[in-house]
């Protein structure tokens, strides 16, 4: 098999890493005799980690050898969760999440090393269904291993996998491939021009507004339904871990995503729409199961189809300044789900499910508000 086959995997089990510890919560708050907020918290700095490094430091790839920094990257994914794994001090593990998502933001700089290759669109296609994958599994993956061999051996088991990553790019990765482009732009000239394409620029601005939306929604919803589910119909971590694969159900929509936004002339109003009503029927029905499991595999599909349609209307309408405008969305969108994870773990603390999802309904309706209102002014 060779380095491109191997590479879409690579970026799946790296981009799991945060999500892992979503639907471990509640067994966080139970093992540590800590708050439910604060072990929700680990979610949320693990997020903040990774939006700060998509903003800050993944640009210095365009300066340095692309390689040598995916590499360091890889080094501090497995030490922080082979650190991670052998503490139990919630301050040394709240410092390893917040690494951990910075390791993880590696993912786009290994899209943008491969981007100019010959199969460079065929590559980054393939990078971006196993990103998909990964993060779909992790919930499922982390719930039925801490089940089985306790809640933090997924962590040794996610070191181990970034060791062996480590190696496959220190010997495979193309030098080629990894060597920085020459530059007439330094580092802050990028930073201000993500900046100002992000909050002058209204089109951008609206996009991003929505991915940080979307995320908010997605880390709101995921963060706490293991509590919901384990309260409310006595599930165990394995039951958990069985639930999460409706996600997967929902988000695979993402492959049909081309003929269903094209059916809908690529209405993002539609979907918000369709959200909304998910949402609040949940909210209304939070005894019933059946309306969950419908619920979050549509949530989950609606999601999936806002943030492609957000990234095909950004790419297709801002060319040449692609990976500015990917990183300015990118960083809205890990900023909403760290905000939500944050804040709704408040909630659902003294407020319930229902409160969760009315305030993402809300939330949806802003968003919704937000592009009628840009329609009626274009």
């Amino acid at each position: 098999m060779n380095f491109m086959f191997f590479l879409p995997i690579i970026c799946g089990i790296t981009a799991a890493n945060v999500y892992y510890i979503q639907p471990l919560i509640p067994i966080v708050q139970e093992t540590l005799s800590i708050s439910y907020t604060k072990a929700s918290m680990l979610y949320s700095l693990s997020l903040l980690g990774n939006g700060l490094a998509l903003f800050f430091i993944v640009p210095i790839g365009d300066f340095i050898n692309k390689k040598q920094l995916i590499l360091i990257f890889y080094s501090i994914l497995t030490l922080s969760q082979l650190i991670f794994y052998l503490n139990s001090n919630y301050f040394i593990l709240a410092l390893m999440s917040f690494i951990l998502g910075i390791g993880s933001s590696v993912i786009p700089l290994i899209i943008s090393s491969i981007s100019n290759n010959e199969n460079g669109s065929l590559y980054i296609g393939r990078i971006m269904a196993g990103v998909l994958i990964g993060i779909l599994s992790s919930r499922f993956l982390s719930s039925e291993i801490g089940a089985a061999y306790g809640w933090k051996s997924i962590y040794i088991l996610s070191s181990t996998a970034m060791l062996i990553s480590f190696l496959f790019i220190y010997y495979y990765f193309p030098k080629s491939i990894g060597m920085q482009k020459n530059h007439t732009e330094t580092y802050l000239t990028i930073l201000k021009s993500t900046i100002s394409n992000a909050f002058k620029n209204k089109f951008i601005l609206l996009h991003c507004i929505s991915g940080f939306v979307l995320m908010l929604i997605f880390s709101s919803f995921w963060s706490n339904i293991s509590s919901y589910l384990i309260t409310l119909f006595d599930f165990n971590q394995f039951d958990v871990g069985i639930f999460s694969l409706t996600g997967i159900a929902g988000a695979s929509s993402a492959y049909f995503s081309s003929s269903i936004l094209r059916k809908i002339n690529y209405n993002n109003k539609v979907l918000y729409i369709l959200l909304m009503i998910s949402l609040l029927i949940m909210a209304v029905y939070p005894t019933i199961l059946l309306v969950t499991i419908a619920g979050t595999i549509l949530i989950d599909a609606f999601i999936q189809l806002l943030h492609v349609n957000n990234q095909r209307n950004l790419y297709t309408s801002c060319k040449g300044k692609e990976s500015q405008v990917a990183s300015s969305y990118m960083t809205f969108f890990v900023i909403g789900g760290a905000l939500g994870g944050l804040v709704t773990s408040y909630i659902y603390q003294f407020y319930g499910w229902s409160y969760i999802l009315i305030l993402c309904s809300i939330t949806s309706f802003f968003s919704l508000f937000l592009i009628s209102k840009e329609n009626k002014n274009g």
